[in-house]
């Protein structure tokens, strides 16, 4: 997830996914797990072939996921953003290992909520893995991990973006059930058509 991202039509979706959760099982916690890439060091502001700094009050009204939190506020729910910048590749280390730390770390946030049940929302760029993985994925291992550390009550929920293949929300949902040892019917499936056609939300609640 970049700060560019915040607030498009795809997190119109996201957060009323989100709230909707919340209300309907009256939890007042969501932990976000952002996948977090800063793109801020990017941006510059040409002004007649000079570059200058581009203001950061810009920045922090535009592009600043924290900015969620005033939502929080509307909704009555604690917005956390675990906001920890996700590298999956690192020289000289496994990739696996550097991913497997860095949600322990998203979960022991999440962990300071208890003993509340919580909405732990893992928001990847693309989604679930469906073979080989970059930062952009969780794969199925993990996602299994991270609910096997979930406690009872507490929601799991990601982002999928749409995949080239037909029926990718068929056998992402299938693949997510199974990934957690869940039916497929246990899982719900999160999408509205009218603001953004390309990404699904599915979610699973822990027993």
């Amino acid at each position: 997830m970049r700060d560019k991202w915040y607030s498009d039509h795809r997190d119109l979706v996201k957060w009323a996914t989100l709230v909707h959760l919340a209300q309907l099982s009256q939890i007042d916690s969501v932990i976000q797990v952002a996948f977090y890439e800063s793109d801020h060091a990017k941006l510059k502001l040409t002004v007649s072939n000079t570059d200058v700094p581009f203001p950061s009050e810009v920045l922090s009204h535009f592009r600043n996921l924290e900015n969620v939190k005033r939502l929080g506020r509307l909704a009555r729910l604690t917005i956390r953003i675990f906001k920890e910048p996700f590298c999956d590749v690192l020289k000289g280390t496994d990739k696996r290992e550097v991913r497997r730390r860095y949600f322990e770390r998203a979960m022991s946030v999440a962990n300071a909520f208890r003993p509340k049940p919580i909405i732990f929302f893992l928001d990847p760029d693309t989604g679930m893995a469906p073979k080989n993985f970059s930062r952009k994925h969780i794969t199925a291992e993990e996602m299994g991990d991270v609910f096997r550390d979930l406690k009872r009550g507490d929601w799991l929920v990601f982002y999928q973006h749409a995949r080239r293949a037909s029926g990718w929300r068929m056998s992402t949902g299938v693949a997510f059930a199974r990934s957690i040892g869940m039916k497929r019917r246990e899982i719900l499936v999160c999408h509205c058509e009218d603001v953004a056609r390309d990404v699904v939300f599915f979610a699973a609640r822990k027993k």
